[in-house]
């Protein structure tokens, strides 16, 4: 998220690690391991009609693999399980992860100056 946080915000390693410590809940967040490597991890938490991903973040060495969607899809998947739909909000600079949330079913419902928030509805 680097680059993005970079050029929306510029950077500050003081800041950024203040707002990760008060930000991290280590009981919502869920690391991403291929083979035994650690290369990400999302955050989820459940309102009452939507489970929302929170945070994805993946190193940039193993992206276009794939492995980005099989997390969506499988945090879309135990959603869809408790009858929840799936939101989140995305930066909008960042059309390639705009483009794999449409590819996914996610659908854009509102914005903030920097965010476009998008919804998967739950199927029956």
């Amino acid at each position: 998220m680097g680059p993005y946080v970079s050029e929306l915000w510029g950077w500050d390693d003081a800041w950024q690690a203040e707002a990760f410590s008060k930000g991290f809940d280590p009981g919502s967040t869920r690391v991403v391991v291929v083979g035994e490597q650690p290369v990400g991890f999302f955050e989820t938490h459940e309102d009452a009609d939507a489970v929302v991903l929170s945070k994805i973040e993946l190193d940039p060495a193993i992206q276009r693999r794939g492995i980005g969607t099989r997390v969506i899809a499988d945090v879309l998947a135990e959603a869809r399980a408790r009858g929840k739909a799936v939101r989140l909000q995305v930066f909008k600079i960042n059309e390639r992860a705009r483009s794999l949330y449409r590819r996914l079913g996610f659908l854009e419902t509102g914005e903030t100056p920097r965010h476009v928030q998008m919804a998967a509805p739950m199927r029956a």
